[in-house]
């Protein structure tokens, strides 16, 4: 029925690079890419491959970086 929609801005420090992506629905899906062909430039191939490899590697920097949000809020609580 519907989408759910990432980005890497927290979850692989990507913050500006202005890159995610959908999954789910694929007629939506479809809608999207559409969409996004006629109205917007595509992110630089560099950054495109940087944000593949960071889904296809190992997730342990993730880890890492969830602990050290946690220990942040846990200090701020």
């Amino acid at each position: 029925v519907g989408i759910e929609i990432y980005t890497f801005s927290k979850t692989f420090n990507m913050a500006g690079w202005r890159v995610g992506f959908a999954v789910g629905n694929p007629s939506v899906i479809e809608a999207i890419n559409l969409l996004q062909d006629h109205m917007y430039v595509s992110v630089f191939s560099a950054i495109q491959e940087a944000a593949a490899h960071a889904l296809l590697s190992p997730q342990t920097c993730v880890e890492e970086l969830n602990e050290l949000y946690e220990s942040r809020r846990n200090a701020l609580i």
